[in-house]
Formats: structure tokens, C-alpha cells, sequence
């Protein structure tokens, strides 16, 4: 959802996200902000230029909360597995403490660094779920209401002297009844 969210807020092209480079995703600063800059190396824009990129600060926090959880998570097993040793064209940087982990920042599940066309069926998939949800959004508008107007039934039921309407939870007001 992270990789989605990115390409959401940032207009980045698939490509251009999906070959972000872990230390080329902006961080979020203590001061705040509502976007971060971020530059896309000019080897994986189709101008073959360099270019600045603005990302909302939510979307970073998906990307952060990803590369503290999912990410390392999946690393870690491909870690223990010694998926990375055995990759021969593969880059990986070696961090001193953390011994060998990709540097490509999207991975997979086995922590194998994301390929593009796994990452057009993430984002197929994610955008059939949100059509999924924005069709159900009448029918849950329709229940809401619907629920709106019978309670309103009922607290006014609950004024009347003879009811047969009996309070769960009694409001202060109606205690002595």
C-alpha cells in the first residue's frame, strides 16, 4: 500500500517509484511538513534526466512504517534463508551491523527486491479493492441513514409516557422512569 501511495501523492511514474533507491526516499523531519522532495535519478526517468519529486508526509509515514515492518520482516527471513548470497547480479549493500540487505527499497515477500510487473498487479489489485469499496459506499450511506432514522424513532418513543420501548442504557434524563 506504501508503493501505491507514493506513486498517489508524488505523480511518479511505476518505474520511476519501484527503482527508488532506499537513501533516495525522502525522510519525514521532526519540524513536519505536509510534502517532502525527493529526486528521481535521471537513469530511470524517461528523459534520462535527473528530476525533483514532492511527496505528501502521509505517504512517507506508509513508507516508513513499511520499511520498519514488511520490509524488514521479509529481509530478515531472505537473510536467514541466504536468498542474497546467492544472487549474482544483484547489488546488495552491506551494512556493517546488518550484514547483506538490498538496497532497491520495494521487496517482496521473500525479500527479493520488486519487479515492476509484480508491482502493475499490486496496484491492479489495490485498485479493484477501492473500486469494491467505492460501489459499497451507497448502500453503506443508505444504512446509515436508514439506522439514523430509526434511532431517532426511538429516543422519541422513549419520551413518551407509555412506551414500550426499553433503554439499554438509561439516559440521565429518563432515571426516575
Amino acid at each position: 500500500m506504501a508503493f501505491v501511495n507514493v506513486l498517489r501523492s508524488s505523480g511518479l511514474r511505476r518505474a520511476e517509484c519501484g527503482s527508488l533507491l532506499t537513501f533516495e526516499v525522502p525522510g519525514r523531519r521532526l519540524d513536519g511538513g505536509r510534502y517532502y522532495v525527493g529526486k528521481v535519478a535521471a537513469a530511470a526517468t524517461r528523459s534520462k534526466k535527473a528530476r525533483t519529486f514532492y511527496v505528501a508526509s502521509s505517504a512517507i509515514g506508509d513508507v516508513e512504517t513499511y520499511m520498519d515492518a514488511s520490509r524488514a520482516l521479509a529481509i530478515r527471513g531472505a537473510q536467514r534463508m541466504g536468498r542474497y548470497e546467492r544472487l549474482p547480479e544483484v547489488r546488495i549493500v552491506t551494512e556493517v551491523t546488518r550484514g547483506l540487505k538490498p538496497m532497491v527499497h520495494w521487496v517482496d515477500r521473500k525479500g527479493s527486491p520488486g519487479r515492476i510487473t509484480k508491482l502493475k498487479k499490486t496496484i491492479a489489485n489495490k485498485n479493484e479493492r477501492l473500486t469494491r469499496l467505492e460501489a459499497d459506499v451507497p448502500a453503506l450511506v443508505r444504512t446509515v441513514h436508514i439506522l439514523t432514522l430509526e434511532n431517532q424513532d426511538l429516543r422519541e418513543q422513549l419520551t413518551q409516557p407509555h412506551t414500550n420501548v426499553v433503554a439499554l442504557r438509561p439516559h440521565p434524563d429518563h432515571r426516575d422512569q
